[in-house]
């Protein structure tokens, strides 16, 4: 469960070699969420719900097209990231699985809303 200091943080498929940008207003985005190219019941599943969710969300549904390597992916020696990571691993062998994971998920949305918060308020105070 725990990472490699030199491996990504998650094995997903990086959109950004896309020849022609143009090319994203037909992509279902509720597909790439789901992890395109595996044959997963959870995936097919919730494909069209996060599909809405993320049309939702307007324009930033972009980032996620991002490389794992740019913002607001975090870096791999991220302490936060590490520290959940190891966390949740300890929850795995006390509570089970499916408690660790539930604590991780929604450690890692707040954290991940106090990192962007955090950085946009950085890029207010030196606009001024």
């Amino acid at each position: 469960m725990f990472m490699d200091d030199a491996q990504d943080l998650t094995d997903v498929t990086d959109f950004t070699d896309l020849d022609d940008f143009d090319d994203l207003e037909d992509l279902d985005i509720g597909v790439v969420l789901a992890d395109p190219g595996t044959e997963s019941e959870v995936s097919a599943r919730w494909s069209e719900q996060l599909g809405h969710y993320v049309q939702g969300q307007g324009s930033l549904d972009a980032l996620r097209l991002r490389s794992t390597t740019e913002p607001p992916w975090p870096h791999v020696d991220n302490p936060m990231v590490r520290y959940l990571i190891e966390r949740t691993s300890e929850f795995v062998e006390r509570d089970g699985i499916e408690s660790a994971l539930a604590w991780l998920a929604t450690h890692a949305w707040f954290e991940a809303t106090i990192a962007e918060r955090s950085r946009m308020a950085r890029i207010l105070v030196d606009d001024c």
